[in-house]
């Protein structure tokens, strides 16, 4: 993978992690969500984790109730690390738990009472008991300050990046806050446990005598489930879960509705209360804004944005004799839950990121499933999601022509030619010494001629002989 590729792949990771989520939404989603009381909303489906709908994500706002269904998810959690069951487990009640939340929601927990993990969570889920959510802390982590720790680091592990809890409760104070994007996942985390799930669905729950308590029926404070408060708010299509209200983050609904097979999880924050007449309590909008998105969500249905099997073009392969090119896919399919009546197939597009190796061609062999890129499909202007690029086969090489291509790499090479080079100048150079040793022969041959002329006349040749007389003191004749 070329340094090229990567920069390229770091680039859209990073884009794609410039959005809070996905969101796929129309012009008439836009005009809905404007249309709903509560300040931050998030709509998600449950089954695929998509962000459907959004107001104001990522607006800071107090935890409230999410803090409330964080404590629950940690709890169980905990119960499964340490292996024990959660109905047969009991606490005993210490003394700073029973004197902190008069005249804030609570059981009365008293001072050394004995209650099961159960109970605790019926009586935090059902009736938003501060102190049974206390108790539950205390009973994790030994005290509420190394508890929030956990939540927090719970809260980064579920990527909650904009969110710190400062208690368990969700009490409004100086440093705890989320946004509604975080309480989604929160939320999302939450929705998994169904043995939570299915406590929130009561509409009334009683708990035990105790050894410092009669017998406690709780009303659920979530007006969708129960009638029992007021009956203006039910809906037979909400799941569940909770209603909770501080002063800082406003009325705050935690719910899920099933459409179509679909199981919708619904974060309403920031919702205010509305008078409605002199002879009517106040409502409650975020109720009202739970019933429009209940409707809303209807009409949803998968659409595929790219498949596995769509073939998105071919690359020239080199070193092959049974193919001189290979197709290539994405590696996954890309779906979304759209409004089936609103979709438009033709903003689909698609942008395709080769490496600089797949762009100048490929050398086989290859093999199928081979990553040569990246492949980003967009709807409109929103990018919707992005997978590998991969080869459709595999393609042998040729050991003939991957043989030759080696010799001609070498005849080729930059080193050939210089030796090449050297080797000619060399022919060159012993061919212009033999042309001039040939010249000084001839002109030094033509010399002697001439010399004989002038000495001859006639130009015949003379003879000299030489004659030793085997006298060494006397001179050696030279006879013609």
């Amino acid at each position: 993978m070329t340094k090229r590729f990567i920069t390229a792949l770091a680039a859209v990771l990073i884009f794609i992690s410039s959005f809070s989520s996905v969101c796929f939404a129309s012009e008439a989603d836009d005009v809905f969500k404007n249309t709903l009381n509560s300040k931050q909303v998030v709509v998600t489906c449950a089954d695929n984790n998509q962000k459907l709908l959004e107001k104001n994500p990522l607006v800071p706002t107090a935890p409230a109730g999410s803090a409330k269904l964080m404590t629950a998810l940690l709890v169980v959690e905990y119960m499964e690390t340490v292996g024990k069951d959660i109905s047969s487990t009991t606490y005993t009640i210490p003394s700073e738990i029973s004197k902190q939340f008069s005249g804030v929601a609570n059981i009365n927990l008293q001072k050394d009472e004995e209650v099961t993990i159960t109970e605790l969570l019926y009586s935090l889920l059902v009736s938003n008991a501060n102190d049974a959510c206390l108790a539950l802390a205390m009973y994790v982590a030994g005290t509420e300050e190394k508890f929030v720790e956990l939540m927090n680091k719970k809260a980064d592990e579920l990527g909650a990046e904009n969110t710190n809890y400062i208690n368990c409760t969700g009490f409004d104070g100086a440093g705890g806050e989320t946004t509604a994007y975080d309480a989604s996942l929160v939320l999302s985390a939450f929705y998994a446990r169904n043995e939570l799930v299915e406590m929130t669905k009561v509409t009334r729950y009683t708990m035990r005598a105790t050894n410092k308590s009669s017998s406690r029926a709780m009303n659920n404070k979530n007006h969708l489930i129960s009638k029992i408060l007021t009956s203006k708010y039910y809906s037979s299509e909400a799941v569940g879960l909770m209603y909770t209200y501080t002063e800082e983050a406003g009325h705050c609904l935690f719910t899920a509705v099933v459409k179509d097979e679909l199981t919708f999880l619904v974060v309403l924050m920031g919702s205010t209360s509305v008078a409605v007449s002199t002879e009517d309590t106040d409502h409650i909008m975020c109720f009202n804004d739970a019933a429009d998105v209940f409707g809303w969500c209807s009409g949803f249905g998968y659409q595929t944005l790219v498949s596995s099997s769509n073939l998105l073009g071919q690359i020239e392969v080199t070193m092959s004799s049974s193919s001189e090119a290979v197709s290539y896919h994405p590696a996954e399919t890309i779906e979304f839950l759209v409004k089936t009546t609103e979709f438009d197939a033709e903003k689909i597009s698609r942008v395709i990121t080769l490496t600089d190796e797949a762009q100048a061609g490929l050398e086989a062999p290859v093999t199928k499933d081979d990553k040569i890129g990246i492949v980003e499909i967009w709807y409109g202007n929103t990018l919707m999601g992005t997978t590998d690029v991969v080869l459709t086969s595999s393609v042998d090489r040729s050991e003939m022509l991957y043989i030759w291509a080696k010799i001609q790499s070498v005849l080729f090479s930059k080193g050939m030619k210089t030796a090449g080079i050297i080797f000619v100048s060399l022919i060159a150079l012993y061919i212009l010494l033999s042309i001039v040793l040939k010249i000084v022969k001839t002109v030094r041959r033509i010399k002697r001629k001439k010399a004989r002329k002038a000495e001859g006349g006639s130009g015949k040749r003379r003879v000299y002989y030489y004659v030793d007389d085997d006298d060494d003191d006397a001179d050696d004749d030279y006879y013609e």
